[in-house]
C-alpha cells in the first residue's frame, strides 16, 4: 500500500486540495456527501488508473464550475477506501455517482468524461432533483433529545442501510440471513443499540450473514409492512421468512445467533479475494478471529474452471469453520510480500496458511489442497495441533490489486519494435 502513496498525491494531492477539490475518506463522507443539502458527485478513482489521471484537469474545471452552487464535487480513493467502494458497488475507476434527493442511492453518472460533457451533464443531473434536494428529511422530536443530524447506521460500517426503495430486492427475495434493526434517530435505546450493532457487524463481515437498519421515520411503507410499533424492533430474515429477534442485543449475543443461523441454514459461505491492505486490516484484524489464506494459480495456469473448483473447495470448509476463521484467496504472486512474510509459503499453488494477526503467528498447510487436508488443518490449528511459528504484523503488508473479473486469462499481445523511420534502428538502442 505504501507504494502506492506517491501516485495517489501526483492525482488528488494538497495542491489539488488548494484549488478546491473536496477529498473525503470513510470518516468525512457522511459530513462532506450524506449531510450536504444539496446534491454531490463523488469520483471513486484508483491512483494507478490511467483513466482517472486523464479525468483530473476536466473534474477540477468542473468543480470551479459547478461548486457549490449547482452541485458538490467530492473524490473518494477506493484502494484506501475499500469498504466505502464496495458500499456503493465500485467495480472500475473512475466511476461517477451523483447523490441527488434521495442520498441513499445514488445515480451512476454514465455522459462523456470531457470538460463540456462533464460540466453539463452532472449540472442537468443536479437540476433533474429540483428542489427536492434541498430540506432536510423531517425527523420526529422528542424531549429525550436528539433529533434532526442523525446521518443513519450504515455511514462509515458495514451495517447495510435499507429504505422503501430496495428492502424488497435486497431482504425478501434474497438468499442471505438478515437482522434488521428498525430504529428512529430520536430513540435512546436505538441509539444505544447502534454502536453493538456495528460492531457485530464489522466481525460478521465476510461470513454469510449481514446486518441491516431501517430509519422507520424514513421508510415508513417497509415498517408499517412488517408491523413495526416500537423502536427498534428486529427481526429476522431467513430467505425473507420473518420472525422477531428475542437474543440479546450485545455485539457478542448478536454474532452468537448469526452464527447459530448460519450453521444451520446451508446458506454458502463468502470467499472474497485479497484485494487490499485496508480490506486485509479489517476481515483479519478483528478480535480473535483466524484468518485462512488460500493462494491460488495464476489464470492462465488454472483457467476459469480450475480456479472456481479452488473457491468451491475454499467455501465448503468455511461453512463449517465460520465462528472463528475469515476465508480469503489472492492469486499467486499477486501479494508477494505476503507470500515472503509466511516463510515463503508457496514453492507452488495452491498453498493455504492460517494467519493470526492478533497473536502475530501462522501455520502452513503442507498437505496437498484439497477439502479432507484443508479441513483436517483448520481443524488442527484451532486445537493447537499443528505447530504455529512468529510473525510481525508489519511485515504482512498487503498491495491493492484489481479484483478478479471471473473470466480466463489472456496472454498479453506483444508489442512489435519501434523502429526509427530515419535509420532503421531499434529505437532506445544503439550500437556498441
Amino acid at each position: 500500500m505504501l507504494a502506492f502513496l506517491p501516485l495517489v498525491a501526483a492525482i488528488y494531492g494538497p495542491a489539488a486540495r488548494k484549488e478546491g477539490v473536496v477529498v473525503a475518506t470513510a470518516s468525512s463522507f457522511d459530513e462532506e456527501v450524506l449531510k450536504h443539502d444539496g446534491p454531490v458527485a463523488v469520483q471513486f478513482y484508483a491512483p494507478w488508473c490511467g483513466h482517472c489521471k486523464a479525468l483530473k484537469p476536466a473534474w477540477k474545471k468542473a468543480t470551479k464550475a459547478l461548486s457549490p452552487g449547482t452541485i458538490k464535487l467530492v473524490v473518494v480513493d477506493a484502494t484506501t477506501e475499500g469498504a466505502l467502494a464496495r458500499k456503493y458497488g465500485v467495480k472500475g475507476y473512475p466511476s461517477i455517482q451523483v447523490f441527488g434527493s434521495n442520498k441513499r442511492k445514488p445515480e451512476t453518472y454514465q455522459g462523456a468524461r470531457d470538460e463540456s460533457s462533464l460540466i453539463s451533464g452532472l449540472r442537468k443531473m443536479a437540476k433533474s432533483g429540483g428542489d427536492k434536494s434541498k430540506p432536510k428529511p423531517k425527523r420526529a422530536s422528542s424531549s429525550g433529545g436528539g433529533g434532526g443530524g442523525h446521518s443513519g447506521w450504515g455511514a462509515g460500517s458495514a451495517v447495510e442501510e435499507l429504505g422503501d426503495s430496495d428492502f424488497e430486492s435486497r431482504v425478501m427475495e434474497g438468499e442471505g440471513l438478515w437482522l434488521v434493526a428498525f430504529y428512529a434517530p430520536w430513540c435512546g435505546h436505538c441509539r444505544n443499540l447502534e454502536p453493538e450493532w456495528k460492531a457485530a457487524a464489522a466481525r460478521l463481515e465476510g461470513s454469510g450473514f449481514k446486518l441491516g437498519a431501517v430509519d422507520a421515520t424514513q421508510a415508513t411503507g417497509v415498517a408499517s409492512e412488517h408491523g413495526v410499533q416500537g423502536y427498534p424492533t428486529i427481526k429476522f430474515f431467513n430467505r425473507g421468512a420473518a420472525t422477531p429477534y428475542e437474543g440479546g442485543r450485545t455485539a457478542e449475543d448478536i454474532v452468537g445467533h448469526a452464527m447459530s443461523a448460519l450453521e444451520t441454514s446451508g446458506v454458502e459461505a463468502e470467499v472474497p479475494q485479497l484485494t487490499s491492505a485496508e480490506q486485509w486490516r479489517s476481515l483479519c484484524g478483528k478480535k480473535g478471529t483466524l484468518c485462512a489464506v488460500a493462494f491460488l494459480p495464476h489464470i492462465l495456469d488454472s483457467g476459469a474452471d480450475g480456479r472456481d473448483a479452488h473457491i468451491a473447495t475454499l467455501k465448503a470448509i468455511a461453512r463449517r469453520n465460520r465462528r472463528l476463521y475469515t476465508f480469503l484467496w489472492s492469486e499467486g504472486g499477486a501479494q508477494p510480500a505476503l507470500e515472503e512474510a509466511l516463510d515463503r509459503c508457496c514453492a507452488s499453488y495452491p498453498a493455504l496458511a492460517a494467519v493470526s494477526l492478533e497473536k502475530g503467528r501462522f501455520a502452513l498447510m503442507r498437505d496437498a489442497f484439497d477439502e479432507k487436508h484443508a479441513a483436517t488443518f483448520v481443524g488442527g490449528v484451532l486445537r493447537g495441533g499443528i505447530r504455529t511459528e512468529p510473525v510481525a504484523a508489519s511485515a504482512l503488508k498487503v498491495v491493492s490489486v484489481e479484483e478478479w473479473d471471473g473470466k480466463d486469462g489472456e496472454l498479453p499481445e506483444e508489442e512489435p519494435l519501434d523502429y526509427d523511420d530515419d535509420d532503421g534502428t531499434v529505437e532506445g538502442k544503439s550500437e556498441l
